[in-house]
């Protein structure tokens, strides 16, 4: 059985992939995409949502912070 990071431990293990993707390197931008799928694909980062009506309400959900790195990702990779 794996270890699976939820609460303050899931925004610990996230800072440094959130800093990669604002780092506008493409390398450490695909490295940190690459390294968040493999943690939320192997269920290793777990959490639930805060959604309503369409938006999402709590800063400090594990998936609203995975939502933002994706796009910060997006984002430099646009030039934004």
């Amino acid at each position: 059985a794996g270890t699976s990071f939820d609460g303050s431990l899931a925004v610990a293990v996230l800072q440094p992939l959130t800093m990669a993707c604002a780092s506008g390197n493409p390398k450490a931008v695909e490295l940190s995409l690459g390294c968040l799928h493999k943690l939320v694909a192997h269920a290793w980062l777990q959490g639930e949502s805060s959604v309503s009506e369409g938006l999402i309400t709590d800063e400090s959900d594990v998936v609203t912070q995975v939502i933002k790195i994706v796009i910060k990702c997006g984002e430099s990779a646009n030039g934004n």
